[in-house]
């Protein structure tokens, strides 16, 4: 949240968003793979997931190449 306050920890937030999401998204679809397709809110889990996860590496790569 800190990242949002303060500009200059926006990146480092962002990379903790996007680590944080991969992870989550890696481990809802192991377990999908290993368990089965579960209930429809764990597959809106897992896209919101996913969703999250892309938004901060498009997010990540416009501040970056608006910084050059």
């Amino acid at each position: 949240m800190i990242g949002i306050v303060k500009e200059r920890y926006w990146e480092a937030a962002t990379i903790s968003n996007i680590v944080l999401m991969t992870g989550l998204a890696l481990g809802r679809l192991m377990s999908f793979l290993v368990d089965g397709i579960p209930s429809p809110v764990l597959t809106i889990g897992l896209i919101l997931e996913v969703m999250m996860a892309l938004w901060g590496f498009v997010s990540l790569r416009t501040y970056r190449d608006a910084d050059q």
